[in-house]
């Protein structure tokens, strides 16, 4: 049998118990892994923030789906005051977190034309858009966008699920 080459003339058993050390040097001091891009445009305490609020990753930045918060009834894009009290809330988190730029995502149900929920949904993320504008974010910093009932969160065959896909997302966008 061979023995093993030995370091600085260390026996073989040293030797495993050095190189063992060694190792562990030097994993320890690796630069640590670079930020993931989802956080690079957000500091630490704006990504907490948006965590705290409920906000979630997505592909398309930090979401905040507000369809259990904010639904709107059937063909309305009207904002009723606990709605506009949920929204003053999530604002002031933004605000408070220095997040001033914002996308916001209108859907509908699938009750209605194309075209019609198209409009519908745009006006439903425009309400929403105008009532954190007036919390203090600045309304050009706010892109709106209406999806119609492209995106459904729940199933449109029965009024519950309707419901549920009359809403709005708050998006942080990565930047």
């Amino acid at each position: 049998m061979r023995s093993l080459p030995t370091l600085a003339g260390l026996p073989a058993r040293l030797n495993l118990f050095a190189g063992t050390l060694l190792l562990a040097a030097l994993t320890a001091c690796q630069t640590p892994p670079a930020a993931p891009l989802a956080r690079a445009s957000l500091q630490e305490r704006q990504v907490a923030a948006l965590v705290r609020a409920g906000f979630r990753l997505t592909d398309g930045g930090w979401a905040l789906d507000l369809d259990s918060r904010i639904l709107f009834d059937t063909d309305s894009d009207h904002l009723g005051a606990r709605s506009q009290a949920t929204i003053a809330r999530i604002a002031q988190t933004l605000i408070e977190a220095d997040i001033d730029k914002l996308s916001i995502e209108g859907h509908t149900d699938n009750t209605g034309g194309e075209s019609y929920n198209l409009r519908l949904s745009q006006r439903r993320a425009e309400a929403v858009a105008r009532a954190i504008a007036e919390q203090g974010i600045p309304y050009a910093n706010i892109q709106q966008s209406g999806l119609g009932s492209a995106h459904p969160v729940a199933d449109n065959s029965n009024e519950n699920g309707r419901a549920q896909n009359r809403r709005v997302a708050i998006i942080v966008p990565i930047s």
